[in-house]
C-alpha cells in the first residue's frame, strides 16, 4: 500500500477458462489472509460476477505493471452485475469482503507476485493507472 506496508497472501490461482469460470462460486468461508487471483494474457477487460458465490468479495483490478486500477469493495454474494475495471488487466484478486478497507487497500497501489517475479516492468502507480 501506500503506507509502504506489504501484506502478504495465500492465494489460489485460476488461470484457465474453467478455473477463472469457477472462481470462489460456493465457497463459504474466506480468512483475510487468503486470496484468489485471476490471471489474464494477454491484458483486458476482465469481468467479474458473483453467482453462485456465497460471500461478500473485494476486488482488486491489477494493470500489466502491477499497478491496483480499481478496486470493488464487497461485492455483494449471488449478484449477476458484470464488476469490471475501464482498463486493460491481468490481474484480478478476491479478497474477503472488507480485507481491502480494513488494510488501506486502494486504487494507486502494487500488486507484487513474489513467486512469479512479477510485475517485471514495474511503474510507478498512481490512482489513475
Amino acid at each position: 500500500t501506500r503506507s509502504a506496508r506489504r501484506h502478504t497472501f495465500d492465494a489460489w490461482r485460476a488461470d484457465t477458462n474453467p478455473t477463472r469460470a469457477q472462481g470462489l462460486m460456493f465457497v463459504r468461508e474466506l480468512r483475510p489472509e487468503q486470496a484468489m487471483i485471476f490471471i489474464y494474457s494477454p491484458p483486458q477487460r476482465a469481468g467479474m460476477w458473483m453467482k453462485n458465490t456465497l460471500i461478500p468479495l473485494d476486488m482488486l483490478f491489477v494493470t500489466e505493471h502491477g499497478c491496483i486500477a480499481m478496486v470493488k469493495e464487497r461485492a455483494q454474494p449471488g449478484a449477476l452485475d458484470t464488476i469490471m475495471a475501464d482498463v486493460p488487466v491481468v490481474l484480478v484478486v478476491e479478497l474477503a469482503g472488507g480485507t481491502a478497507a480494513a488494510l488501506g487497500i486502494r486504487a494507486g497501489d502494487r500488486v507484487v507476485r513474489i513467486d512469479a517475479g512479477w510485475p517485471r516492468d514495474p511503474r510507478p502507480c498512481t490512482p489513475s493507472n
